[in-house]
């Protein structure tokens, strides 16, 4: 049974987790408004790779399981190597320190990780209007500084080095 989960559990994460290393897939309620735009523009982006010719997605070849990166066509992968190929297209890729570049679509350039740098008391507004978390409402600047200093956002502020662009 495909999982469906609520994007406003505190336990999002998890269920995500055992989502994708069980059966693969989810479905997910309470998508937030806030992220549309975002959504919208990274459909656009999907859409223009699945658009682009045979030939040229050919050209970002899935990589085989040593590095699992790339563009499989329709009926390219298979859960059962003696049954049928799969009815889809996929484009497998990961983040931008394990991504090779030659598998980015050169044909789309915005397709590549940016990384756009602002101020913390931008990110603290943007944080407390979209309420991702329970408790991001009622966060005070000193609770989102010492957040700051965790393991994902240290992470996260090492991205800028993988990124396309000026920054």
């Amino acid at each position: 049974m495909v999982p469906i989960i609520d994007f406003r559990s505190s336990t999002v994460e998890k269920q995500m987790h055992a989502a994708y290393t069980t059966c693969g897939f989810a479905v997910f309620t309470n998508v937030f408004d806030s992220w549309l735009s975002e959504f919208l523009d990274w459909q656009q982006l999907v859409e223009e790779f699945f658009n682009l010719s045979d030939v040229k997605k050919t050209k970002y070849s899935y990589s085989g399981v040593t590095d699992n990166l790339g563009y499989s066509g329709i009926t390219e992968e298979r859960l059962t190597p003696n049954k049928p190929g799969d009815l889809k297209e996929a484009f497998n890729w990961k983040s931008p320190d394990k991504m090779k570049d030659q598998y980015w679509p050169e044909e789309i350039p915005e397709f590549k990780l940016a990384y756009i740098e602002t101020s913390m008391e931008n990110r603290f507004e943007r944080i407390k209007k979209r309420g991702e978390n329970t408790d991001d409402k009622n966060k005070t600047f000193e609770e989102f500084k010492q957040d700051h200093k965790g393991e994902a956002d240290s992470q996260i502020r090492g991205l800028k080095n993988d990124a396309d662009g000026d920054g």
